[in-house]
């Protein structure tokens, strides 16, 4: 595959190699890559959900409402 790059990615390649911390182009690519990589990591869609106060004494210790009852209620936006 060959990627053409702008000056200024020539540029900033260059001074990378310049540094001797990189052997080759190739190592400059990789580096970028996995720098990508592990700053961009897809975060998964949070899921709408509602906390509903429990009246002490009720003998509920929790109260849950469905992922897709929540979305029917708040067609607009989901609450997250």
């Amino acid at each position: 595959m060959n990627i053409v790059l702008t000056p200024e990615q020539e540029a900033i390649l260059q001074t990378q190699l310049q540094t001797g911390r990189f052997q080759s182009r190739e190592e400059v690519i990789q580096a970028a890559f996995q720098l990508l990589v592990s700053t961009h990591q897809p975060t998964p869609p949070q899921r709408p959900f509602r906390i509903t106060p429990i009246a002490p004494g009720s003998g509920y210790t929790s109260t849950a409402i469905e992922h897709d009852q929540v979305l029917a209620e708040n067609e607009t936006e989901p609450l997250v």
